[in-house]
């Protein structure tokens, strides 16, 4: 029986499982220290992370961006199981399956995807407080709203 969420209503696709990428800024959260995106890296890469836990882990990527790019998961393979030489960066899957955006988004973007999704994890928070002030700062200079 199918849920529905195994179709989408553009190209009758199954939903594809992604492989995401991970920042280590040093305001993120160790490892050690309960670090949610550590946590989800390790489920998602099904990778044992002991080594690492001792490194920040600031940032949980899902998306497009070259710098941290998401891998579409070839069916069938497992947590744990690397990446092949089959498998395909989000970005090109996306390129070769552009319905699966939408017609709003191809309209207004074409198939690049603009948008990065993350789950972020701080330690230190004046890293987060400087960029918010930053762009508060940079707002009211160029908006006549604030």
């Amino acid at each position: 029986m199918e849920t529905g969420l195994e179709k989408n209503h553009h190209g009758g696709g199954r939903l594809k499982r992604l492989r995401c990428s991970v920042q280590n800024y040093d305001w993120g959260k160790k490892g050690t220290e309960g670090s949610e995106v550590a946590r989800l890296y390790e489920l998602n890469s099904g990778s044992d992370l002991e080594l690492e836990k001792k490194k920040p882990f600031a940032e949980f990527w899902m998306g497009t961006h070259g710098s941290g790019p998401s891998f579409v998961v070839e069916s069938g393979v497992e947590n744990g199981d690397s990446i092949g030489s089959g498998s395909m960066g989000l970005k090109e899957w996306i390129l070769k399956n552009p319905n699966v955006l939408g017609d709003g988004v191809l309209d207004k973007w074409g198939c690049d995807l603009p948008f990065l999704f993350k789950v972020q994890s701080f330690f230190f928070l004046y890293d987060f407080v400087c960029v918010v002030l930053e762009f508060m700062f940079w707002l009211s200079h160029e908006c006549d709203f604030l």
